[in-house]
């Protein structure tokens, strides 16, 4: 982990509040895993005074970029997004632990993701292509189509891509939960791994436990500091032990936790 000046490359708005910022940083590129984070400084000020922090969208060792996917909920995120080509920002990173790539041995993965959830499972599902060449189904729920845009950045890849929304204006009418629940015995994949909403990897846990498929949350807790000294993503595992989820995570085995 250490602390890079990384220069905005470009950033593309992908409808509703979302964007994909791609940042260059040879250190982070070369090393980052999927699952990890890192933690930004959109300001060299002090408004907004904490990092702000980042699941990795992606990552290229070859040109040396990171990729971020930031929804605008604030003056921090909404700064960031705007800040344009040839701009910095101070990056910590990588942080955490990531996803085990080889769960459930080499069989098919499923990825299910919500809202911005789907941020550590993009960058998931190119590794677990091109360095384990397994098969991937990615399933991505939001309220709306309008916030289903960035669902295109895995354009062109070898992936199966199932959408799910509230309203039914795009792919399955209902929960991304559901979604799974109805196409998991047809698709019997050997792995699950969830990120988004508590309650939305609750069910998607559930169901994995029913069908006795190992599975893999990622935790989207505050994180101040992002190195556990704060303590303000401490959460309690079922063995009643407290850890923090910015080392001890964010990525724990579904049956580990008490979602």
């Amino acid at each position: 982990m250490r602390e890079y000046e990384a220069g905005i490359i470009r950033t593309n708005h992908y409808g509703a509040n979302t964007y994909l910022i791609d940042i260059s940083c040879a250190g982070i590129a070369a090393d980052v895993a999927p699952g990890q984070f890192v933690q930004v400084r959109v300001s060299m000020g002090s408004d907004p005074f904490l990092r702000r922090t980042f699941s990795v969208c992606g990552a290229d060792r070859t040109h040396d970029t990171v990729t971020l996917l930031v929804d605008v909920v604030g003056p921090g995120t909404e700064l960031l997004c705007s800040m344009k080509r040839g701009g910095s920002v101070s990056v910590i990173g990588p942080l955490g632990r990531g996803f085990d790539m080889d769960l459930g041995g080499d069989g098919q993965c499923a990825l299910v993701a919500g809202g911005s959830g789907a941020a550590p499972l993009m960058f998931l599902s190119e590794r677990l292509i091109s360095e384990r060449s397994r098969p991937v189904t990615f399933m991505m729920g939001a309220g709306t189509a309008d916030s289903l845009g960035v669902i295109s950045f895995l354009d062109g890849r070898d992936i199966t891509v199932l959408t799910s929304t509230d309203d039914g204006s795009a792919g399955f009418h209902g929960l991304v939960s559901e979604l799974l629940e109805n196409s998991i015995a047809e698709l019997n994949p050997a792995a699950v791994f969830t990120c988004g909403p508590r309650a939305m990897m609750r069910a998607v846990a559930h169901t994995a436990e029913k069908a006795s498929i190992p599975c893999q949350v990622s935790l989207e807790e505050r994180m101040a500091c992002g190195i556990g000294a704060c303590l303000g993503c401490a959460i309690q595992k079922k063995d009643g032990r407290i850890v923090r989820s910015c080392i001890d995570g964010p990525v724990f085995n579904a049956d580990e936790v008490d979602l």
